[in-house]
């Protein structure tokens, strides 16, 4: 989107009214989180950072900074990894909150002239950096699937965009014996993903989280001898509705 396209107020008068407010940016305050959900929930803080979203002199300048916190699910990992005897080791479920400050912030806006615009940006902005963090966490395939609006704590409707990813899982293999080993065949596991945007006393928030989308289970039997028989099943105990659920809490939680 052209950035013009929310600067164009409609008329000197807007303009006016918020020259007065325009003014540089500092540092922009981390978004609050439900931090006791994600204690119990055993999600980790992994990174944190602030960025400049973008500095644009027009009729005015528009300055926008950003404030992020990324975390990956160590419980549901360490479990995975447990079950699978250190086989499958990766990141299956993150969570990602923003806070996005601009000058001027939104609220100074007269009339919310120029808001939904600016939104309209963020909102695309916040979708790559979501699609570049799913893929950097090893997911591939990443697709966006649906939008729809989400209501979150506030009582705000934010811009709900859904997903669909895959982790890569290319099966385990046992050894039986010296020489032979049970193989259990690998396919991509389905990963599913929301990314919530939404307005918030003059800023922008964004939220948004990936979760495993269907559990795995297979059973593989093997004739050693005519006296052995040697069956192993597999069930990673993966709970697609609880991680939706509880992805969405979160998001739903950041102010």
């Amino acid at each position: 989107m052209d950035r013009r396209d929310f600067l164009a107020f409609a008329g000197t008068g807007a303009l006016a009214s918020i020259a007065g407010c325009t003014s540089a940016l500092g540092s922009v305050a981390a978004p609050d989180v439900p931090t006791d959900e994600l204690e119990a929930g055993g999600w980790v803080l992994q990174d944190e950072s602030e960025e400049t979203v973008f500095e644009e002199t027009y009729l005015i300048t528009v300055e926008a900074k950003s404030h992020s916190l990324s975390y990956g699910d160590e419980a549901l990992r360490a479990a995975i990894r447990e079950k699978t005897l250190g086989h499958v080791d990766g990141t299956m479920a993150m969570f990602a909150a923003t806070r996005i400050e601009f000058s001027p912030d939104l609220a100074s806006l007269p009339g919310g002239v120029g808001t939904g615009q600016i939104i309209d940006r963020t909102e695309s902005e916040a979708r790559s950096q979501f699609e570049s963090r799913m893929k950097s966490a090893g997911l591939g395939n990443v697709e966006r699937v649906g939008t729809g609006t989400l209501q979150v704590d506030t009582g705000a409707n934010a811009r709900l965009t859904t997903y669909e990813a895959e982790f890569p899982f290319d099966g385990v293999s046992f050894p039986v014996t010296d020489d032979r080993a049970l193989s259990l065949s690998g396919s991509p596991i389905a990963v599913a993903g929301d990314l919530a945007v939404w307005p918030h006393d003059g800023a922008v928030l964004v939220a948004g989280g990936a979760y495993p989308a269907e559990n795995v289970e297979e059973t593989v039997t093997e004739e050693l001898s005519e006296a052995i028989t040697v069956t192993v099943d597999l069930d990673l105990g993966l709970e697609p509705e609880r991680y939706r659920e509880e992805v969405r809490s979160l998001v739903r939680g950041v102010t």
